[in-house]
């Protein structure tokens, strides 16, 4: 079965609705629930990015792999809707992120990949 490529559309409402549970207007299984019905995300991959989502909010290594332009969504608009100390706990996760995928031989990040030009 091939992969479903995450569109922009469903990143940017994995954002919207991981505001949502930030601020406790619905909970992390109705949002998964969202994605799921109404964007066709499988489960894991709905709770990946959600999980990328508050990973950037609290400063957490992040350990499955969104998109490289999900990401940047995620902390540009996290910079515009909290302002610059929203950036300290994003770039920390997102730091955590690169080297835990350094730590596996087999997903060593080249030099010049587009997760380290974040």
């Amino acid at each position: 079965m091939a992969r479903m490529a995450v569109t922009e559309q469903m990143y940017q409402e994995a954002y919207r609705l991981g505001t949502n549970i930030w601020s406790r207007r619905i909970t992390p299984s109705e949002a998964r629930r969202t994605l799921e019905n109404e964007y066709g995300l499988n489960a894991k991959t709905a709770s990946a990015y959600l999980g990328a989502y508050d990973g950037l909010r609290r400063g957490r290594t992040l350990k499955l792999t969104p998109k490289v332009e999900a990401l940047r969504y995620m902390i540009n608009q996290l910079k515009n809707d909290i302002g610059h100390s929203a950036l300290l706990p994003a770039l920390q996760s997102l730091g955590g992120h690169i080297e835990y995928l350094d730590s596996f031989p087999s997903t060593k990040l080249a030099k010049q990949s587009s997760h380290r030009s974040l």
